[in-house]
C-alpha cells in the first residue's frame, strides 16, 4: 500500500506542477469584501464574522475558516485552476506568502466610511497597505528585490469590492449622510476614482494582471428582499439592482481606459451580475430549486435573517440553493462563476477571460 500511495502522490504532484507551468501566474492576491474574505475578520472586533459552523461545512476541511460560504470562494477555484495553493488569509499567512495572500475583509468597501455598522474591518486602501507590507517585509526578504518584482508582475490580483459602499453606506437605512451630500452619479464617480487610485498603488508595486469582479445582483439577495418587503418569486429590489448595474457598466467601461493609463497592465472585468440575476429569476433552468431563500437560515420572510447564526439549522442540500446565507451565494454558484470567468465569453469576462490573462 505504501509504494502505491507514494506513486499516486508523485503523480498528483507532477500533475499539479505541470498544470501550474502552463500558465504564467506566480500567485493570486485577493482583495475585497465578504464575497472573498477567507478569515481576516476572525480576530477583529467585528459583527461580520464567519468563523463558526455551519460556515465551511462543505469546505475541503469541513471546518469554518472565516469564508462566508459553505465551501470555496471564486478565487479559491481560480487558484486551483492555476495549480496554486489557496491564498491564506493575511492575518494568518505568516511566511506562507509566495503563492498568494487573501487580504479581503467582510464589511469593507472602497471608502473608509463604508461598513461602520459592522464595527471593525479593513477597507480596500488598508488592504493595499497590507499587501505592500507583505511584499516589502516577506516576499522581498525571501526572494530579493528582482525576484520579488517578477513574482508581483506575474501574479493575478483579484478584486471584489463596491457592494458595501452601496448597500451599507450610500443606501443604508434609514438615511445616509453621503446620500444627502452626493447624487448617485457623483457618488459612483467618487467610488471609481478611489478604485483607480488603489489600482495605481498595486501597479506601482509591480501588479500587472488584474481581475475586477462586478457587483452581483444586490437587489436579489434574501436580506434585501426582506428589508424591502419583496415577496413575489423572481422579483428583486429594482433600485439596488439598477445601482449595481450602473456601477458595473462604468467599471467595465473603465477597464480599457485604466489599462492604457497603467503601462503593461492587463485588466479583466468579470461579470457576476447577469448570471446571478438569471439564477434568481430562473433557478430551475440551471438545476437549482430555490433562488430567493437562504440555505443557512430559518426565520424571517424569504428565509432571510440578519446573519447566518452559529449552528443554525440549514437546508439539507446546499447545491439546490442559489444563496448560502442572507447575502452570499452558495459555493456551487461560486464554482460556476469561476468557470465563466476562467474560460467564458466576453459577456462573462471582458475583454479577455482569466485563462487568457493567465498566459500573458
Amino acid at each position: 500500500m505504501a509504494p502505491y500511495l507514494c506513486i499516486v502522490s508523485f503523480l498528483l504532484f507532477s500533475f499539479s506542477s505541470a498544470l501550474a507551468s502552463n500558465y504564467d501566474v506566480s500567485a493570486v492576491f485577493v482583495f475585497g469584501d465578504s464575497l472573498v474574505d477567507s478569515g481576516n475578520n476572525n480576530n477583529l472586533q467585528s459583527l461580520a464574522k464567519a468563523n463558526f459552523l455551519p460556515y465551511g461545512r462543505d469546505f475541503d476541511t469541513h471546518k469554518p475558516t472565516g469564508r462566508f460560504a459553505n465551501g470555496r470562494l471564486v478565487p479559491d477555484f481560480i487558484a486551483s485552476r492555476l495549480g496554486l495553493d489557496l491564498a491564506p488569509a493575511y492575518v494568518s499567512a505568516n511566511d506562507n506568502v509566495l503563492q498568494g495572500v487573501n487580504f479581503a475583509s467582510a464589511g469593507s468597501g472602497l471608502l473608509e466610511s463604508t461598513g461602520l455598522v459592522f464595527v471593525r474591518h479593513f477597507s480596500l486602501p488598508a488592504q493595499v497597505d497590507h499587501f505592500q507590507n507583505v511584499l516589502d517585509n516577506n516576499i522581498t526578504a525571501k526572494l530579493g528585490s528582482k525576484r520579488a518584482r517578477e513574482l508581483s508582475s506575474q501574479a493575478i490580483y483579484y478584486i471584489t469590492v463596491g457592494s458595501n459602499d452601496l448597500v451599507n453606506n450610500y443606501y443604508l437605512l434609514p438615511a445616509s449622510p453621503l446620500a444627502v451630500r452626493y447624487t448617485p452619479e457623483r457618488f459612483q464617480s467618487l467610488l471609481l476614482a478611489e478604485y483607480h487610485k488603489q489600482l495605481q498603488r498595486l501597479h506601482g508595486s509591480g501588479g500587472r494582471k488584474f481581475v475586477l469582479a462586478s457587483l452581483t445582483a444586490l437587489g436579489c439577495s434574501p436580506i434585501n428582499l426582506l428589508r424591502y418587503n419583496v415577496a413575489k418569486k423572481g422579483k428583486c429590489v429594482d433600485f439596488l439592482n439598477d445601482a449595481a448595474a450602473r456601477f458595473n457598466a462604468d467599471l467595465k467601461a473603465s477597464v480599457v481606459k485604466w489599462s492604457s493609463s497603467l503601462p503593461g497592465s492587463h485588466i479583466v472585468f468579470a461579470n457576476s451580475f447577469d448570471y446571478v440575476l438569471d439564477l434568481v429569476r430562473n433557478p430551475a433552468a440551471h438545476g437549482y430549486k430555490v433562488g430567493d431563500q437562504a440555505c443557512c437560515s430559518g426565520i424571517g420572510k424569504n428565509g432571510a435573517i440578519v446573519f447566518c447564526l452559529r449552528n443554525v439549522t440549514t437546508c439539507d442540500d446546499t447545491s439546490s440553493y442559489v444563496y448560502w446565507d442572507e447575502f452570499h451565494p452558495s459555493s456551487r454558484v461560486y464554482g460556476e462563476l469561476a468557470d465563466r470567468f476562467w474560460e467564458g465569453s466576453v459577456q462573462d469576462s471582458y475583454p479577455i477571460n482569466v485563462k487568457q490573462l493567465s498566459t500573458l
